[in-house]
């Protein structure tokens, strides 16, 4: 067969060993090792997809842009029957896809259809999964959707690392390409559809902005840990501390007042999606925000999973939002809930709590004021309006001796920490 690779890292000498050592021409390639970012994988042992189509006479293309009137006219020019793609950092549109007679064929590191989108081996060992793997699909304008040719699976262990299970997964991938290109050669090969919806998708970012949440269990907290265990990359951080060292953990009051409201309600769109959104959509969230120089802003309603709000509020500056709001009834299933958190791509989250009276917050001071000492953490009230009928909140807070705290002093706590 007529092939050409679009990829990097290991995996795509892989996929070149493969396809030389079973007789099919490779036509070319599209290199980004000449990127600062390929450097460290190098560094780790990887080999380079240039060097080793170099060293077979194979053409190869630095920095070509999958989309680009050069590469499209380059393709279209070999007659090809298939293209594999691995670990590249564009979204191909159509017109590429069309070319090769068989199609575009990426190889994804999991069981699709889960973990969809960016990083999904740690998203796998974040999420409890037993297993992950690598996906062989043909794609589609999307992300990571198209119906599959092949997939490997690996068990992830108990103690396993983040590098140990990515090593495990690229292991068992020269398999899986002999494999899919096995059934290249047979015209009658048949995909398998993807079932949308057993879909799942994680945007782009380090996952929850690599902070560990101390209101997570320890098993929790220590999934996160080997998730980002992957030398020479960075480490998960610490959750923040106490807010006053010198006090150590306190129940607070935070006020809100001032924060720029953003009204998602209103908009006719799927906010849910499962990618960052169109030009369209995000152009149009962009014209709703309101103008401010606040660092953070106020939603009408919960942000859970809008990753295409997350994603253009990140752009725009934005460190906080507060969209989640939970009931006293909500908080007896747990105090996180309530707390500060962050959202899948690193967005801080600082939800508010709806209180009726003040009796309703009473009860709820004095159950914080056993879970601080109980866990050893702050607490944070965040209430976005004073309850009708109380006599001010400086003054409650004084008498049932909580501080009181803007919720930017929050969001600067949670950021500083993560620096």
């Amino acid at each position: 067969m007529r092939t050409f690779i679009i990829g990097s890292k290991e995996l795509s000498c892989i996929i070149l060993d493969t396809l030389f050592g079973a007789g099919h021409e490779v036509l070319g390639v599209f290199s980004r090792d000449t990127q600062v970012g390929m450097r460290v994988w190098h560094e780790m042992g990887h080999r380079s997809l240039a060097e080793e189509a170099e060293a077979l006479n194979i053409p190869v293309y630095h920095e070509m842009k999958v989309n680009s009137d050069a590469a499209l006219n380059l393709l279209s020019s070999l007659n090809l029957d298939v293209v594999y793609s691995c670990f590249w950092s564009e979204i191909f549109r159509q017109p590429v896809l069309d070319i090769p007679r068989l199609g575009v064929f990426n190889f994804h590191s999991a069981l699709l259809p889960s973990y969809r989108g960016s990083r999904p081996i740690p998203w796998a060992m974040i999420n409890g999964e037993a297993r992950t793997g690598m996906t062989a699909h043909k794609m589609l304008p999307g992300i990571d959707n198209g119906p599959i040719a092949g997939s490997v699976s690996v068990e992830i262990g108990s103690n396993s690392s983040a590098k140990e299970v990515y090593d495990s997964v690229v292991s068992q991938c020269p398999g899986l390409v002999l494999s899919v290109t096995s059934k290249f050669s047979d015209a009658s090969f048949k995909l398998t559809e993807q079932d949308e919806k057993n879909a799942t998708y994680y945007p782009r970012g380090e996952p929850f902005a690599r902070q560990l949440n101390a209101w997570w269990s320890e098993a929790q907290q220590d999934r996160f840990k080997r998730a980002f265990d992957f030398p020479p990359f960075k480490q998960a951080k610490s959750a923040p501390g106490p807010l006053n060292v010198n006090l150590g953990p306190q129940v607070y009051f935070v006020t809100s007042d001032g924060l720029p409201i953003l009204e998602i309600s209103k908009f006719k769109f799927d906010l849910k999606q499962n990618s960052i959104g169109s030009p369209r959509e995000r152009k149009e969230i962009k014209n709703h925000l309101p103008p401010t120089t606040s660092p953070g802003i106020m939603l009408d309603s919960s942000a859970a999973g809008m990753y295409m709000i997350h994603d253009v509020l990140i752009g725009k500056g934005i460190q906080f939002i507060s969209s989640a709001q939970v009931s006293p009834a909500d908080i007896k299933t747990g105090w996180g809930c309530c707390q500060p958190y962050r959202h899948e791509n690193g967005l801080l989250e600082i939800p508010a709590i709806r209180i009726k009276d003040e009796g309703d917050l009473n009860g709820l001071v004095k159950a914080a004021q056993r879970q601080c000492v109980q866990a050893h953490l702050d607490i944070f009230i965040h209430i976005q309006s004073t309850p009708a009928g109380l006599i001010g909140l400086t003054g409650i807070a004084s008498n049932l001796d909580v501080s009181l705290i803007d919720i930017n002093s929050i969001a600067n706590h949670y950021n500083e920490s993560n620096e």
